[in-house]
């Protein structure tokens, strides 16, 4: 009998500078491998050759967003499996959404969107993955009751 192939599952995070989110990704992924290992050195050494470089010019505000959504969409591919694809935007493509993000100016903080499968299912930041977790269940019609 064949297997079936897994659908991959998309995770689309619109409203933060990918460059920037991309390294807050790597930084916390290489943060929560070392912790796993028990490699207290190595994590504080990889987080602070990074954060020097392209992060000296983001408010800490905005640096705890971009860290706290990287946290979650580690947790998401830990939980969703391996076919779990992230993207990031910093702007939609869909042009109708185009003018809530016309009156964000530079300095104010990210307020992210995330979409799953082309489906938004939360706006705004989730206090834990579990929030954004529920959120899916919750577009996708997977109540518990």
């Amino acid at each position: 009998m064949a297997r079936r192939a897994r659908v991959p599952i998309k995770l689309e995070i619109v409203g933060l500078n990918p460059r920037l989110f991309d390294s807050c990704f790597k930084n916390t992924l290489a943060l929560v491998e070392s912790r796993s290992k028990g490699n207290q050195e190595v994590s504080s050494r990889t987080v602070d050759s990074a954060q020097s470089s392209e992060m000296q010019d983001v408010t800490p505000e905005a640096l705890a967003i971009y860290n706290k959504v990287a946290a979650i969409s580690i947790d998401f591919q830990k939980a969703y499996g391996r076919t779990v694809e992230v993207k990031v935007f910093e702007r939609s493509r869909n042009r109708f959404a185009m003018p809530s993000f016309r009156g964000r100016g530079e300095n104010e903080s990210p307020m992210p969107e995330f979409f799953v499968n082309g489906v938004r299912v939360f706006k705004g930041l989730p206090n834990s993955f579990s929030e954004l977790d529920e959120a899916i269940d919750n577009s996708f019609g997977r109540r518990s009751k």
